[in-house]
C-alpha cells in the first residue's frame, strides 16, 4: 500500500451499495448524518436511515412540506411512519397558534404523545 490516501477511500467506494448500506446501518445517528456529509452515495443510502417519519397538521406549511416529501423520488420511498396532528379550532386563533406550536415542541423534545395524535404506519 502506498502513501496516497485516497486510496482506503477508492477502496470503500469500490464496495457495492447493499455492502455500504450494511455499514452504515450500523451507524448512530449522528455519523450517519456526518457521513451524508461526506460524499453523494453516503448521503442517498444514509437517507433510509434518517428520514423514516413525516409530521404534518392541518396547517398550509406542513402540508407544503409534506406534498414536498412525497414527490421527492428519495424521501418519498424512506418514509414508514405519518404523524398526523388534529386539533380543534377555537374562535381565539392565539389558542390554536400556541396548541400546535406546543405540539411541535413536544415532538422534538421529548417525543410525549398527545390524544390529537395519530400515526400511521407502512
Amino acid at each position: 500500500m502506498s502513501d496516497n490516501s485516497s486510496e482506503p477511500i477508492k477502496g470503500l467506494m469500490g464496495l457495492p451499495n447493499e455492502l455500504l448500506v450494511l455499514i452504515l446501518g450500523e451507524l448512530g445517528k449522528v455519523d450517519l448524518k456526518n457521513a451524508r456529509l461526506t460524499c453523494r452515495v453516503f448521503s442517498d443510502l444514509a437517507i433510509p436511515f434518517l428520514f423514516t417519519t413525516a409530521v404534518v397538521s392541518i396547517f398550509p406549511t406542513d402540508l407544503e412540506v409534506f406534498t414536498k416529501i412525497c414527490n421527492h423520488p428519495i424521501f418519498s420511498k424512506s418514509i414508514t411512519t405519518i404523524i398526523y396532528y388534529t386539533m380543534e379550532f377555537r374562535e381565539d386563533i392565539d389558542y390554536a397558534f400556541r396548541t400546535a406550536l406546543q405540539l411541535r415542541a413536544d415532538l422534538e423534545n421529548t417525543g410525549s404523545s398527545h390524544d390529537n395524535k395519530k400515526i400511521l404506519k407502512r
